[in-house]
């Protein structure tokens, strides 16, 4: 395949991704006022494109996405940075084969890893008297807290789901000349 087929597959799919982020905020704009069909229009549309209703409904990477924000602000390189990071946090502890419960799990630890990180440098300020720099801390603690319990929780699992997996052993027959058996 050449390298224009390949931009020319790309152009296809960005027009039709455009096409149909249109055609949602359409159906998404007559819904929120309430005429008549519309909803029924959206869910139809929805239910035909299980990818964007999947993406819209993910609240772990909105969460991702909102402490990202709240963390970078407008810094287009650190937010491409941070991002990438958290991707490969995410690959690295969610391993291979994740479960869906590890996946929640996952998804858990690297947003209480970003309102952790969030707090730490909001508790650096220095501006404003010592019952905020006290808040501050205060809120950097109770952050640090949940991100600790995030990680116990996704260790436990790991560490249980690491055992259920084990291979068992056969049993240890008895041999009277003494050597191991089994």
């Amino acid at each position: 395949m050449s390298t224009k087929d390949n931009g020319d597959r790309e152009a296809a799919t960005d027009d039709e991704a455009r096409r149909l982020r249109q055609r949602l905020e359409k159906l998404n704009a007559r819904a929120n006022a309430g005429e008549p069909g519309a909803m029924g229009e959206l869910e139809a549309f929805l239910k035909d494109q299980p990818e964007v209703l999947a993406a819209a409904g993910d609240l772990a990477r909105h969460a991702e996405k909102a402490w990202i924000d709240l963390l970078v602000g407008a810094d287009s390189f650190t937010r491409v940075a941070v991002a990438s990071q958290v991707e490969r946090l995410k690959a690295e502890l969610a391993g291979p084969d994740p479960s869906p419960l590890e996946k929640l799990l996952v998804d858990h630890v690297v947003v209480a890893h970003l309102a952790e990180r969030q707090a730490e440098l909001i508790a650096t300020q220095t501006a404003g008297s010592i019952p905020q720099a006290a808040f501050r801390l205060k809120k950097a603690e109770s952050a640090q807290r949940r991100f600790l319990l995030a990680t116990k929780s996704l260790a436990t699992l790991q560490a249980l789901q690491s055992q259920a997996t084990r291979p068992v052993k056969g049993p240890r027959l008895y041999d009277p000349e003494g050597r191991k058996t089994g």
